[in-house]
């Protein structure tokens, strides 16, 4: 409903709604499944996997080999931090995530 919204707030006619609607939905689920593939692979792979996607779906593909190592290290310290919390503690908000600036810092310098 609010993406329904938000997109007539873009000037979207109803017409095309449910098209772009379908779009966005399309590439979400597409980069979950990217990610889900990557990080089912064997161990010894998921870094690579995992860079191809990120890249792919967030950085792009003119992205530098090092914003691509620091967003898969965050992403794979943070996967990692989640799997600690319990269903129960996530859906009452009781996490914290890695502050994502350690890993760009240490890529970067």
């Amino acid at each position: 409903m609010d993406m329904d919204h938000s997109l007539r707030e873009m000037g979207v006619g109803d017409l095309s709604v449910g098209k772009k609607v379908r779009k966005m939905s399309e590439v979400f689920y597409g980069a979950c499944k990217g990610y889900r593939d990557a990080m089912a692979v064997d161990s010894d792979d998921v870094p690579h996997e995992l860079s191809g996607a990120l890249r792919r779906n967030v950085l792009g593909k003119d992205a530098s080999d090092e914003a691509v190592k620091a967003l898969m290290k965050y992403t794979l310290k943070t996967n990692n931090q989640l799997f600690a919390y319990s269903v129960k503690d996530i859906l009452a908000g009781k996490l914290e995530l890695p502050d994502i600036t350690e890993d760009i810092t240490e890529e970067v310098s």
